[in-house]
């Protein structure tokens, strides 16, 4: 209604200049905006893939033969090379990824095949039997050797399951008593066998004392075989991590490099906006003209199709903020005003 009424009081000479602007703008511009927007778009656009690949276009044209020449003389290196690069990577899959996932599962699963081992599970039991044997005949050959405490009118079966007893606790007091008497005369006790004979049950029990040793680690890392399989897989699952993790960043760095142009062209399209605003004579009212009007909605329709990358919520808020600047109702200042909150708030996403 405001809008008749500056209309009717406009005179004769700006309104038939305005009719014959709108007559021109229904007869020629409109039709022909699509081929004039066309032919923009070609001029300001994409360049053509000749246009954006000829330099590469002229380097194969130049130094082609060059580099049929040299992948035709080192054909053999690369298909070496490239069966290699094969061969490791599957190699590292299986070995290193494949294999140590199975062995969680299996220690996991409890499978024996999985279990860590030092040693046979029989090897300490064998050997222990083995020297509680060779105690126990040693004793019977020499009885004046028995522990204390016992002499020859004690039931052999007894003194003898008392020996074996003290052998399973690890004394072997008749041996060593042996032993300490042949050394007072060593070359006669090394030619009647004593001697010789006791050496060699020590050695037994240095052998059971290792095997003990060992299964005590044995232990130990079977309480703890299911840490070292997950220590084990760590570094190869990393590495697979960082690769696909690079793998997928491509696309992003390439979109965040098309962001970063989408950026500064939001930027510069609110600048032309805040330059409408600011260029606005105060004396012919806090409203703009049409013209102004038209170029403002023109410039926050740009922003509108730049705004697509934004997150939903800050692009729901940015929006929000953009028709404020679209009401031209509002009046040049309150307009001035949301503008400047736009670049107070938003700066942090277009920068």
């Amino acid at each position: 209604m405001v809008e008749l009424v500056k209309l009717k009081s406009m005179p004769v000479k700006d309104i038939s200049a305005v009719s014959i602007n709108l007559l021109n703008l229904a007869q020629n511009i409109l039709p022909n905006q699509n081929t004039h927007t066309s032919s923009l778009a070609l001029t300001y656009g994409r360049p053509s893939v000749l246009t954006r690949y000829w330099p590469v276009g002229v380097t194969l044209l130049f130094s082609g033969s060059t580099i049929l020449r040299i992948f035709l003389n080192k054909r053999q290196q690369l298909s070496i090379w490239l069966k290699d690069s094969y061969t490791t990577m599957i190699d590292f899959w299986q070995n290193w990824v494949i294999t140590p996932v199975s062995n969680i599962i299996s220690t996991i699963r409890h499978e024996d095949s999985s279990q860590i081992a030092l040693m046979g599970r029989q090897s300490l039991q064998s050997d222990m039997e083995s020297l509680e044997r060779m105690v126990v005949e040693f004793t019977k050959d020499n009885t004046q050797y028995l522990p204390q405490g016992l002499d020859a009118n004690t039931s052999s079966l007894d003194a003898m399951e008392i020996v074996r007893q003290g052998v399973r606790e690890g004394d072997l007091s008749p041996v060593l008593r042996a032993y300490e008497n042949d050394l007072r005369t060593p070359v006669r006790s090394a030619l009647t066998g004593t001697l010789v004979r006791a050496l060699l049950i020590q050695i037994q029990k240095t052998k059971v004392d290792v095997e003990v040793a060992l299964s005590g680690i044995d232990r130990l890392l079977k309480s703890q075989q299911l840490v070292f399989g997950f220590v084990g897989v760590t570094p190869s699952l990393i590495i697979l991590y960082a690769f696909f993790r690079y793998l997928s960043s491509l696309p992003s760095r390439r979109r965040g490099l098309r962001q970063g142009v989408v950026k500064s062209d939001i930027v510069k399209t609110l600048r032309n906006i805040e330059r409408i605003l600011c260029l606005h004579d105060m004396k012919r009212g806090d409203v703009l003209t049409f013209r102004d009007r038209g170029l403002l909605l023109c410039e926050c329709y740009v922003v509108r199709e730049f705004v697509g990358g934004m997150a939903r919520g800050v692009r729901r808020e940015f929006l929000q903020d953009l028709e404020d600047l679209e009401d031209v109702s509002l009046g040049v200042e309150r307009q001035l005003r949301t503008i400047a909150r736009m670049w107070r708030v938003w700066a942090k996403y277009l920068t």
